[in-house]
């Protein structure tokens, strides 16, 4: 992943008002960006009232699900909100882009070919997304599945910014995985002559690893309620409509990576401290050890916990659970109206026999 492909992502989400507008704007936000992310706000929050409104079929839920229905909702509206606020932070993306490219120079990240293919993954996964949206809609007709063409297209609106969002933080983390691929193959190539570079090149992954914690940490935070509310509806055959959690999970495993590649690093260059017995070789390598174990990148969902594969096991385990409960309990009955009243007739005319 490259700039160039970034640049694709952020030229489609400057439009929603869900991300800055290129890697190469350094300039203040104008008052005209202001009111334009404000209005999308508005148009996100009467987005999700209007399809709560349309969607009949909520009436027909159960309290638990309708419960799971509500906070699915309130995650999604507060989802779009928090995007269109984070992306309004110039000056923590200006230092973010700053960054990625002086690591990819020092690195030698980019490279032509990668330039080249940016457009061909680009179109690739949206025509992925797209296909499965179609392929949604294909599934409902023929199974003739009612469906609300209002709150539909808004469910598609919504689909398509979580993709979107969750494509530019997926290209993000792999810039940031590929650029602690390349530390480490030129540690390996270059163990003594690259010690103080290497301190160098760590310190600036390490800034755009709390740079990104704090510009993707809330949203992330959300797509993982999004995401387990979501698998919590889908359970059963209770719900009509959906959109492909896939995108968060493969997140998750994306930070869970960042840390792996890191530790992978720091691995090496203890091993690399026993080469170079009582020498000022080996107290360089100690102190750049020190360095590397305090500055290991970690990410966070807004400091609520930390995204690695343990919390796949947790979205799994509420899922299990809830379904556990589903099953001893089973759906509760609200519906008045299908109670059967008990007849009297018969008592009536056993009373008026005797």
């Amino acid at each position: 992943m490259n700039l160039t492909l970034l640049n694709l992502i952020l030229n489609i989400g400057r439009i929603f008002a869900i991300t800055p507008s290129s890697t190469e704007t350094k300039e203040k936000r104008t008052i005209c960006q202001v009111l334009h992310s404000s209005l999308m706000v508005l148009v996100y929050v009467a987005c999700a009232l209007a399809k709560s409104y349309f969607c009949g079929f909520y009436k027909e839920l159960y309290l638990t699900k309708l419960v799971v229905v509500i906070a699915r909702e309130s995650s999604t509206c507060a989802f779009t909100s928090c995007v269109v606020i984070e992306a309004l932070k110039g000056s923590k993306w200006n230092k973010l882009t700053d960054n990625l490219k002086l690591t990819a120079n020092l690195l030698n990240v980019e490279t032509n070919s990668q330039r080249k293919t940016a457009y061909v993954k680009f179109l690739g996964f949206h025509l992925i997304f797209w296909a499965i949206v179609l392929y949604v809609d294909v599934y409902n007709i023929l199974t003739k599945v009612s469906v609300d063409i209002r709150s539909n297209l808004i469910e598609k609106l919504q689909s398509y910014i979580n993709f979107l969002y969750s494509f530019y933080i997926y290209v993000l983390l792999d810039m940031v995985i590929l650029r602690y691929r390349r530390l480490k193959e030129q540690f390996d190539k270059s163990e003594p002559q690259f010690v103080s570079e290497m301190e160098h090149v760590n310190s600036l992954l390490s800034e755009i690893v709390d740079i990104l914690n704090d510009i993707i940490g809330w949203p992330i935070f959300f797509l993982t309620l999004i995401t387990t509310t979501e698998m919590l509806l889908y359970s059963d055959a209770g719900v009509r409509f959906g959109s492909a959690d896939g995108p968060t999970l493969i997140l998750l495993l994306m930070c869970h990576a960042v840390t792996n590649e890191a530790e992978t690093i720091l691995l090496l260059v203890y091993r690399s401290r026993t080469k170079y017995a009582n020498s000022e070789i080996q107290e360089n390598f100690y102190k750049l050890g020190g360095v590397l174990s305090k500055t290991l990148p970690s990410f966070s969902a807004a400091g609520f916990f930390v995204l690695n594969r343990s919390t796949l096991l947790n979205i799994f385990g509420t899922v299990i659970s809830f379904l556990i409960v589903l099953l001893q309990t089973g759906p509760p009955v609200f519906d008045l109206g299908s109670i059967q009243q008990p007849n009297t007739s018969k008592i009536d005319e056993s009373v008026d026999l005797s």
